[in-house]
């Protein structure tokens, strides 16, 4: 086989390697410690939909209306116990945010969570502590007073940036039966 013929086999391979685990990565501690290090198998950016009485579904459409939700879930490996979550949400202008408490029960296992309101209500910072369950997740839902534009949702998990996900809110109610625009 020739130099130049081994030299595209070898390319194309790495391309489709490439390729196929795009959403597939490693964040590797900045300290030495190993249990921060986390490998991260599978990842989603969704919105549910809702005619403000009952859920339509989970769709990956962008774009997110009065009453629906949107969110990201991350699935990993890690050594860990426990993993720390930073969730930086940016909003087109400012909002009124509505925070939840944990449940008593706490089914999703967090430890323990805090919250901080920045620039007026345009951005929210969520920090929680996870037990090492192999996902994290979290979601917002539109309401009424919310800002029109892009939403953004900037994940680090243990120091480092994870992920970024970015959504188009339009706060009025959507027309059901639901239709990808």
């Amino acid at each position: 086989m020739s130099y130049q013929l081994r030299q595209l086999i070898t390319g194309f391979f790495a391309i489709v390697f490439v390729s196929a685990n795009a959403g597939i990565g490693s964040i590797t501690p900045k300290t030495k410690d190993k249990s921060s290090y986390i490998h991260i198998t599978y990842d989603k950016q969704y919105m549910e939909v809702s005619d403000g009485k009952q859920w339509d579904g989970t769709y990956n459409d962008t774009t997110v209306h009065l009453d629906e939700s949107y969110g990201w879930l991350i699935e990993y490996v890690s050594p860990g116990d426990e993993i720390e979550i930073v969730e930086r949400v940016e909003l087109a202008g400012q909002a009124e945010w509505v925070l939840s408490s944990l449940p008593p029960e706490n089914p999703f296992g967090i430890i323990s969570q805090s919250h901080q309101i920045l620039e007026d209500g345009r951005i929210l910072e969520a920090k929680s502590v996870w037990k090492n369950t192999g996902k994290v997740f979290g979601a917002y839902t539109v309401i009424a007073g919310d800002p029109a534009g892009e939403a953004k949702i900037t994940v680090r998990i243990n120091d480092r940036v994870a992920r970024t996900y970015q959504w188009d809110v339009i706060p009025k109610r959507r027309k059901l039966p639901f239709q990808f625009q």
